[in-house]
């Protein structure tokens, strides 16, 4: 339900996106006989351009974070003959960030590792300490597994459960490209009224002649 609903944000995004350049475009083409007013369309197009590509950016990104997230989230483990494992879906019970250690639960089992020298990333591989993750995070990571000890040496750790909270900046990052895009229909919308307006007035005083 939560990817559909970004999805959705994300597709409402574009079309206001895809609208506001039909607009502007029009607004350009309009303005082609007039040099000044045709350099100021042309500014808002190229403006407009960098929207169109910012929000195109940010919705690929979402759209790979929560593929990535969907597999990431489902528990799962593999390991090869050498001990080196990869391991998904593993849910986190408390974090120990004085001694570098998180107790997990995986398939019922649950123990306490030492994650001390591990890589940690989020959202976007955005680096993370310890003290990022949380209580209830859902984690997959890489490392190796020593059959006689039992020792498990982690050294890559992802907090899938990061990248959803700050799916939220992503959302009003969108937000704020919305208004600005609401902005420039805004100017188009009185360029076009004035032209209008100035197009009247050339034909007025053409038939009083």
């Amino acid at each position: 339900m939560k990817k559909t609903l970004n999805f959705a944000l994300a597709g409402l995004a574009m079309l206001a996106v895809v609208a506001a350049f039909t607009a502007m475009s029009q607004a350009h083409a309009d303005d082609s006989s007039s040099s000044s007013q045709g350099d100021g369309a042309s500014a808002q197009v190229q403006n407009h351009g960098a929207v169109v590509s910012q929000v195109a950016q940010m919705n690929q990104e979402a759209e790979q974070s929560q593929n990535q997230q969907m597999q990431q989230t489902q528990p799962s483990v593999s390991i090869d003959p050498s001990g080196h494992f990869t391991v998904t879906g593993v849910t986190v019970n408390s974090v120990d960030t004085g001694a570098n250690t998180l107790t997990v639960s995986l398939y019922g089992f649950t123990r306490t590792i030492n994650v001390s020298g591990a890589a940690i990333t989020g959202a976007g591989q955005t680096n993370l300490s310890l003290s990022n993750i949380q209580a209830g995070d859902v984690l997959s990571g890489t490392g190796t597994f020593d059959p006689t000890s039992h020792e498990i040496t982690v050294s890559t750790i992802v907090d899938t459960s990061y990248t959803v909270r700050n799916r939220a900046n992503i959302q009003a990052q969108i937000n704020q490209l919305l208004q600005l895009l609401q902005q420039l229909q805004a100017q188009v919308q009185s360029q076009n009224q004035t032209q209008t307006q100035s197009q009247i007035q050339v034909q007025t005083q053409s038939q009083g002649n």
